[in-house]
């Protein structure tokens, strides 16, 4: 949670609970985060690490992670379209990244549909992802 909160404060955005409206019922969650990419092209999370003394490029990620009953409903869409809006009106950055796990064909679709484009391939906690970026209009 200290991370969270310091994500936060320190760069304007971060996790939010998502609810469904009418039943109020949990979905997941979703958000921005604060990355580096370092050299060896490993993604380093500011809500996970300290990132102020990283090498690297800085980037703004969004993700969205339901519970599973959720899946192929539409939300994903909904929210990524919101944060991605979010991003670029209220915050400085030029482009949004995301990264995908190879085998989530629904993530892939959602992120094409969106018009991110794909960029090679990322490690995170030494697993391989696929990343793409979205550039501000």
């Amino acid at each position: 949670m200290t991370f969270t909160l310091k994500h936060w404060k320190d760069y304007g955005c971060g996790c939010y609970a998502l609810f469904q409206k009418e039943t109020n019922e949990f979905l997941g969650i979703a958000g921005l985060h604060c990355d580096i990419i370092d050299a060896s092209n490993e993604i380093h999370c500011a809500t996970y690490e300290d990132i102020d003394t990283m090498e690297g490029t800085h980037e703004r990620e969004i993700y969205y992670i339901y519970l599973s009953k959720h899946w192929r409903q539409g939300y994903g869409y909904e929210v990524a379209t919101q944060l991605t809006a979010l991003a670029f009106t209220h915050l400085p950055d030029t482009s949004i990244i995301a990264y995908i796990l190879p085998e989530n064909t629904a993530s892939h679709g959602l992120i094409h549909k969106m018009h991110f484009m794909k960029e090679g391939n990322v490690f995170f906690r030494q697993k391989e992802y696929v990343l793409y970026r979205l550039k501000k209009a």
